[in-house]
């Protein structure tokens, strides 16, 4: 599936939302900054994140609260697979 290019009009509104954020979010270091414009530059919301990361509440953690999150968790949890089992009749977790 092809993905579209946002529209001017979305382009603004998240242009506007990240000089907002950039306002609010407090101190970033320069890395983290990098990583923001780019994600904003892709045409994603600051208000969501990389790691698909959601509070208690089920909405997604800001983009620089689950950077900070996302960065220092393991590719593969414990006790989880990701892929299917090696050999037939093996345990293949799913986590979700």
């Amino acid at each position: 599936m092809e993905t579209k290019a946002p529209g001017k009009e979305t382009k603004a509104f998240l242009r506007k939302e990240l000089e907002e954020y950039l306002e609010s979010a407090g101190s970033m270091s320069w890395d983290e900054k990098a990583e923001l414009l780019e994600w904003a530059a892709s045409g994603h919301s600051v208000h969501d994140n990389p790691y698909m990361l959601h509070d208690d509440s089920g909405c997604p953690m800001d983009f620089l609260t689950g950077l900070r999150i996302g960065s220092d968790m393991p590719e593969s949890p414990s006790g989880y697979s990701w892929g299917a089992p090696e050999e037939p009749g093996g345990d293949c977790l799913v986590p979700f």
